[in-house]
């Protein structure tokens, strides 16, 4: 099968190589029917006049193209701009402010635009962007700066704000401190720096720092003493054992199982209200048909 496999991939190879030849041949030709003519050295005296008529028009062409690629460079910015302000303000604020996070550096309203296409001396933009917390504006150079939530920009700096927060710190704070704080939350926790553990109620991950303090050894014959204890299968048993102890148990459960009993006994016992069944029975009328009968009265039977 092997050897089948390797045939194969022989075959592969030399109809690619074929290929290959093929496509850059055909590109030789190409250039070969595009190039001008070859111009033969021509003695001293003035050029020869078709020799002067090809690079005049070579010229006049590229210029027409040159032309034509400034017109519609210009025509794409003009439909650029046209589009960025039908745009909704959110949407262009937020180009905006990824604009700085990417930068990264100050930037000035003309560098902005240069690179967002964006005017953002709009008075819109320019009030959103000033009082926005994720942008530090310098009044005196008239720039603008990314401004993350918490001042660090190295792994250090990451690692002493982690030690400050006991309490944990949302790793969604953290993304947009500096670039590659992602790779060093991972790196510290790989490290056994800190943990990072899920929060489904909020649908994110917090950050908490691991004190090296907290770390105790405990010998192996502690451990196995501990391991070696069977504790009772049945809560109600582990309660007991722990109220003997002195402790008080976390869960009552056997005040669970007697309200759970007590629950069960109250809807067993409680009247069920029976359903009244509708009869299938119609009784039809002609009430809502009396001219039919206005003349018929004397004609009944007595």
């Amino acid at each position: 099968m092997a050897d089948a496999l390797n045939k194969q991939r022989e075959l592969f190879e030399a109809r690619n190589r074929k290929l290959q030849a093929s496509l850059a041949a055909d590109e030789a030709a190409r250039k070969a029917a595009l190039a001008p003519p070859p111009i033969a050295p021509a003695p001293a005296g003035p050029a020869p006049e078709r020799t002067t008529h090809w690079s005049q028009d070579a010229k006049l062409k590229a210029l027409a193209q040159q032309q034509a690629g400034a017109w519609s460079s210009a025509l794409h910015a003009k439909e650029l701009q046209a589009a960025l302000r039908k745009a909704p303000l959110a949407s262009r604020i937020r180009t905006v402010l990824n604009a700085l996070l990417e930068d990264r550096g100050r930037m000035t309203a003309a560098d902005l635009q240069r690179v967002t296409g964006i005017d953002v001396l709009e008075a819109d933009i320019i009030n959103q962007l000033r009082s926005n917390v994720k942008v530090d504006f310098n009044a005196q150079s008239g720039t603008y700066t990314y401004k993350s939530k918490h001042n660090v920009s190295d792994k250090a700096g990451l690692l002493k704000l982690i030690r400050m927060c006991k309490e944990g710190i949302l790793v969604s704070e953290l993304k947009d401190a500096y670039p590659g704080v992602v790779e060093d939350i991972e790196g510290l926790r790989e490290a056994g720096q800190l943990w990072v553990l899920p929060n489904l109620d909020i649908q994110d991950e917090i950050a908490y720092p691991n004190d090296p303090k907290a770390v105790i050894k405990v010998d192996k014959d502690i451990k196995d003493l501990v391991r070696g204890i069977e504790l009772p299968r049945d809560p109600l048993d582990i309660e007991r054992e722990l109220e003997k102890a002195g402790l008080k148990p976390a869960m009552n459960t056997a005040a669970r199982k007697a309200a759970m009993v007590n629950l069960r006994k109250f809807l067993a016992e409680r009247p069920r209200e029976k359903k009244k069944r509708e009869s299938k029975r119609t009784k039809y009328t002609n009430n809502h048909m009396p001219e039919l009968f206005n003349g018929a009265q004397g004609m009944m039977p007595h």
